[in-house]
């Protein structure tokens, strides 16, 4: 089998480690956060509400791969480091965080890292379910996916039927295609 996004850490860390590429991503973007020492962190709820996950669904990405997601920039901030953070901060939603011992951060590249894992999870689940003949094309459209969700040129409704669409067709039909068009602007 190929190793790809759902079997590899190291083909998603290829892709992490492209400097030039995250920057020109982090641009375009623009998913928010807070700047801190010379980077653009986000908080977990910030990064569930970018990806529409729950944050216990983060919470056991980072049980079960956190050497790869601390090596992409998470980390857990703790006293002066936390204390410092705060008088960066806005609003990151979370509940009484005056009060929070600890708090988790995230990188861009960590939060990349993570949509990549939910990619993952998707193949998986596609797998699972009888429907392995389409893991390597959802991976591949998911991919421009992403980022549409990401920049909000799509909404929950277009998403559903994109994944239906590449589950049950051999490609996009064309209202898929124009709705594509029209959201997104290609």
């Amino acid at each position: 089998m190929t190793k790809d996004l759902t079997t590899s850490d190291v083909s998603r860390q290829n892709i992490l480690n492209n400097g030039y590429a995250l920057e020109k991503i982090e641009l375009n973007l623009a998913l928010g956060g807070t700047h801190w020492h010379d980077e653009r962190v986000f908080t977990k709820a910030q990064v569930a509400n970018i990806l529409q996950i729950d944050e216990r669904t983060i919470d056991r990405y980072i049980e079960t791969n956190k050497d790869e997601i601390t090596q992409n920039g998470y980390t857990i901030l703790k006293g002066q480091n936390l204390k410092e953070f705060k008088g960066y901060l806005d609003d990151i939603h979370v509940a009484d965080i005056s009060r929070a011992p600890s708090l988790g951060v995230f990188s861009f590249r960590a939060v990349l890292n993570i949509a990549m894992l939910v990619l993952v999870l998707g193949a998986y689940f596609l797998e699972l379910n009888g429907y392995d003949y389409c893991v390597r094309k959802f991976i591949q459209e998911m991919e421009n996916i992403v980022v549409w969700l990401a920049e909000g040129k799509i909404n929950d409704e277009l998403l559903l039927d994109i994944i239906i669409s590449i589950i049950n067709e051999d490609e996009f039909n064309e209202s898929i295609k124009l709705k594509i068009i029209e959201n997104v602007g290609l």
